[in-house]
């Protein structure tokens, strides 16, 4: 090889390495989460309010897990729909807490969950729990629920074919009074906030004249999802289930669970 071909060859190829050590560098530095993440909530007492101390057990259990990793945590809350839609497009690192799978699935990664809550039919307490499995056992049934929140499989035929009548309302709190009244049959409501909307209502009636079905309509476990149109998605996502996994493993997660529960009675 000729001088003149080295003087050519040695400095492409200690470009190429600066390239690759750049390259590296680069990617190491992905490896590490943000310090500062934002996260959407919405309103769903008593899980999640701004009104509520520290913005809910979900703002509290979150902000604890990031904490072990040394990352702030920013709440912003908004409406729910608007909340999944900016951080599809990542306006916002992600949001916090949603149940299911369908409406995040493509765009988001969902974490570890943070606690499970029971879908429940709730009726008067001096009223037979419904069979509403049997055959033709829902005709007629007058049925609530809060606006925005989907029908659950057991009564979506019958509603479809007009054997249901369904009542949605914007106020937990119409929603008991309606149930109190006899004005409808049964309401469908996660247990924890039925239970909250009767210790907020004052009414001392209440706390001893409704009772859940004792088999729930379905039980869904509840993530944070972070928006995947982040560059650090990834980052955030396993910063923060190894910190829940802490968290479950100490039995933090179980005690915090505990004292909302208590807090309900």
């Amino acid at each position: 090889m000729s001088v003149k071909s080295c003087r050519v060859i040695i400095p492409l190829v200690l470009l190429v390495l600066l390239l690759l050590l750049s390259a590296g560098t680069a990617n190491a530095e992905e490896l590490h989460p943000p310090a500062k993440v934002v996260l959407a909530t919405g309103e769903w007492r008593p899980y999640v309010s701004p009104d509520l101390e520290d913005g809910g057990i979900v703002c509290r259990i979150i902000r604890e897990a990031f904490s072990l990793s040394g990352i702030e945590v920013e709440f912003r809350p908004m409406p729910w729909a608007r909340a999944l839609e900016q951080s599809k497009n990542g306006t916002i690192d992600g949001v916090a807490a949603w149940g299911g799978w369908r409406t995040w699935a493509s765009t988001h990664l969902g974490s570890d969950p943070l606690f499970q809550g029971d879908l429940v039919l709730w009726q008067r307490a001096d009223r037979k729990p419904l069979d509403y499995e049997s055959t033709g056992a829902t005709k007629g049934l007058r049925l609530g629920n809060h606006m925005g929140e989907s029908l659950p499989c057991q009564f979506l035929k019958a509603y479809e074919q007009g054997d249901v009548e369904l009542l949605q309302v914007s106020s937990y709190q119409t929603l008991l009074d309606l149930l109190f009244k006899g004005r409808i049959d049964a309401v469908i409501c996660n247990r924890r906030v039925f239970l909250s909307a009767i210790k907020e209502s004052g009414n001392m009636v209440y706390s001893s004249a409704f009772a859940p079905h004792p088999k729930p309509l379905r039980t869904s476990l509840y993530r944070v999802i972070f928006s995947k149109h982040t560059s650090y998605a990834y980052q955030l996502w396993q910063a923060f289930n190894t910190a829940l996994f802490q968290m479950r493993e100490s039995g933090r997660l179980r005690t915090m669970l505990h004292e909302l529960d208590d807090s309900l009675r």
